[in-house]
């Protein structure tokens, strides 16, 4: 074993009341916009000519909050809803919608092109709304288009567009609706709205509109919301904004709280690769070490030992591409396979070690011990994935050779992108059976390579070396990585054989060298009084029996 924000609508826009036009132009403007009323009263629609621009200074600028009363009231008037004694205003009031609807056209509140009716009095006779409807978002959306209207809105535009009766009246079901569909939409984009929008409102208000965003989200929806933090964030404070008073608003806090914390677990769900039979809650023992919960699990017929976060991703995203990246990898490693092995044979994927086999050996035919080396390594990290700790294997008495490796590979669990769960002793296992059975390619009869371990106290490796010497240079395999054997190596292998009285290094001796030189590098190895290779030996997945693993799982309280 191994050690959004929302932009605002706030534009300036021209204030043309204080460009100084004649009285003459202005009670002309007025005639005609009193007309034009007229006619829409009586259901005719006239063209109304723009006014022409009046000469003169820089005009003055202002928000278009500062005229949404005013623009409100004149609409009134116009519309034939003002009092009796404001009817003698009507010219003006004409006059003033006028130049409201001028200014907006001037200077839209937003970028997108500006879609307005053709004329002044196109719109008037257009709409002519019921006075409950009429509001300062109809004025807004009118001119300038409903998409315009909600890329600019932002908290405080979007409650004016749900306000009637010159601002006097919120209508909080509508509001709370248009907020569950914004935040349904694009949870990214308009939680930090959904959150402005509330923490504006006064406390009764508030409640009312989040109850409202509440009935219009179903129970999936909610849960959906809450596995990305901005969606959490909205519904967290339409759940703060709830009224505990009020008995059915706090049975939906209660069921929000409970959305909250299942989309939280689903998120952390797919940021996992574990795969279901190595995660807490399953039957298994937990340990600390380092820091780090392990576990350990029975995965028949081996127990499998791993920390409980060593495959959660940072994100769903990454856990995404991860899986996507492999699985592509590995469908592109079973082409290659039967692009060299032909349409006979069937290459599933993940391939069968028989097929491995194969495919290996025509690597080996064309591109020698190079070629092997490269795409062994590829092998190994396409389709297994180290368990961080360990795995006693229960197969058999030596787990490298066929039957014992496919039964003790066939019980262990595969992660989400594809990759089975191995260890040290499952690399070097799979590296023997593999590597160990390719035949040189001039004599059949003779094996392409010799294969040797070396281990220490918790870790294995593999050492391959080509039989004819001009094949290539021999290299070992680190769980699935495939190195070089170094030149301090050789000196070292050549340095411990000749203590021992001999001339020219082993391989055992070559092997242990590069053992000793990885406990080095790790420091984490404890020293044995074991050679590397007596060591290799006995390690639990190269020697260990079923016996082993039955006395394991009742030593951890492990039901089988």
């Amino acid at each position: 074993m191994e050690i959004g924000s929302s932009t605002s609508l706030s534009p300036t826009i021209p204030d043309t009341s204080a460009t100084g036009t004649s009285d003459t132009a202005t009670g002309g403007a007025a005639k005609e916009a009193s007309q034009t009323a007229s006619s829409a009263a009586a259901g005719e629609v006239q063209e109304t000519p723009d006014a022409e621009p009046v000469a003169g200074d820089e005009p003055a600028v202002e928000p278009v909050d500062s005229y949404s009363t005013e623009a409100v009231g004149v609409w009134d008037r116009l519309t034939g809803t003002a009092s009796a004694g404001e009817a003698g205003e009507r010219g003006e009031a004409d006059s003033s919608l006028s130049d409201v609807i001028s200014r907006l056209r001037q200077s839209p509140p937003a970028p997108s092109p500006l879609a307005a009716p053709a004329s002044d009095s196109d719109l008037i006779s257009a709409n002519v709304l019921p006075p409950a409807s009429r509001n300062y978002g109809d004025l807004v959306q009118s001119v300038v288009g409903a998409d315009t209207q909600a890329a600019a809105l932002g908290p405080d535009g979007i409650i004016k567009s749900h306000e009637n009766w010159g601002g006097l009246n919120l209508k909080e079901e509508e509001l709370g609706q248009d907020l569950a569909k914004r935040l349904k939409g694009d949870p990214a984009g308009q939680s930090g709205t959904a959150t402005g929008v509330l923490d504006k409102l006064d406390k009764g208000d508030a409640s009312q509109v989040s109850h409202e965003m509440y009935k219009n989200m179903s129970k999936e929806e909610m849960v959906k919301l809450a596995r990305t933090e901005p969606g959490r964030t909205a519904l967290t404070k339409m759940k703060d904004k709830l009224d505990p008073s009020d008995k059915e608003q706090d049975a939906a806090a209660v069921e929000i709280k409970k959305a909250i914390d299942e989309g939280r677990a689903r998120e952390e769900e797919a940021k996992d690769l574990t795969p279901p039979e190595l995660k807490p809650g399953k039957s298994h023992h937990e340990q600390t070490k380092d820091g780090a919960t392990v576990g350990t699990f029975y995965t028949k017929p081996n127990v499998t030992q791993m920390p409980l976060d060593k495959f959660k991703t940072g994100s769903v995203e990454e856990a995404k591409k991860q899986i996507d990246d492999t699985k592509a990898k590995q469908e592109a490693f079973c082409a290659d396979m039967r692009a060299k092995l032909g349409d006979n044979v069937d290459v599933k994927n993940p391939p069968s070690l028989d097929h491995v086999k194969q495919y290996m050996q025509k690597v080996a035919d064309e591109g020698g011990t190079d070629k092997v080396r490269e795409k062994h390594g590829e092998y190994l990290s396409t389709f297994y994935a180290h368990s961080g700790e360990g795995v006693t294997w229960g197969a058999g008495r030596k787990l490298a050779e066929s039957d014992q490796l496919k039964a003790g590979l066939q019980g262990q669990p595969t992660l989400k992108d594809g990759r089975k769960v191995i260890d040290c002793e499952g690399y070097s296992a799979l590296t023997e059976n593999i590597l160990g059975g390719l035949k040189d390619k001039r004599n059949k009869n003779q094996p392409m390579f010799d294969i040797t371990h070396a281990s220490t106290s918790n870790h294995i490796i593999t050492g391959v070396f080509p039989r004819d010497k001009n094949a290539g240079q021999p290299f070992f395999v680190n769980n699935n990585v495939p190195s070089e054997i170094t030149r301090e190596d050789y000196a070292a292998a050549a340095g411990y054989a000749k203590k021992q009285g001999r001339g020219k290094p082993s391989q055992d001796d070559i092997m242990r060298a590069v053992a000793i030189r990885g406990a080095r590098e790790r420091k984490d190895i404890e020293p044995t009084a074991e050679t590397p290779v007596q060591t290799a030996g006995r390690m639990s997945g190269m020697t260990e029996s079923p016996k082993t693993v039955k006395k394991l799982l009742e030593e951890l309280q492990i039901p089988e």
